[in-house]
């Protein structure tokens, strides 16, 4: 083989290495896969289900439950709505990125149970086969003013 093919196979294979990588870190940080079980256990445990979305998305349809916290708001909100830095957060978003850097935020603020359920399609179907849903939903966010 010539050195232009050992080239080009070389940067197939590092291509091929990155996208993985990429994937495997994507799947990562949406990804904490929970059995039915296992998230039964922490709602029984006293967890809060997050929405982390705007107050108006939050409007649109949200879980059963859920506090919204969004994610513009959560730095200053957190301490005031979740006191316990221990009691378990069950975050989602729209798509599961906006639920990755809240919780990335709140380990920084001190939160040890912190869980990306990723998406609001992808959280429904994890509480919903964890059984019956927690208290009725609060909005965290100052309500806009009246216009």
């Amino acid at each position: 083989m010539n050195s232009s093919a050992t080239s080009v196979l070389l940067w197939v294979a590092v291509a091929t290495g990155i996208c993985i990588a990429w994937g495997l870190v994507r799947r990562a940080a949406v990804a904490q896969e929970f059995s039915p079980e296992q998230l039964g256990e922490q709602l029984r445990a006293g967890a809060q289900v997050v929405d982390v979305r705007t107050p108006e998305e939050f409007r649109q349809g949200h879980l059963p439950g859920a506090t919204n916290v969004p994610l513009d708001q959560l730095s200053r909100l957190a301490p005031k709505v979740f006191p316990d830095k221990t009691q378990p957060l069950l975050l989602y978003c729209r798509s599961g990125r906006r639920s990755e850097m809240a919780l990335q935020e709140l380990r920084s603020l001190g939160y040890s149970n912190v869980w990306n359920l990723g998406g609001l399609t992808r959280a429904q179907k994890i509480l919903k086969q964890a059984g019956p849903p927690p208290a009725p939903a609060t909005n965290a966010s100052p309500a806009p003013p009246n216009s």
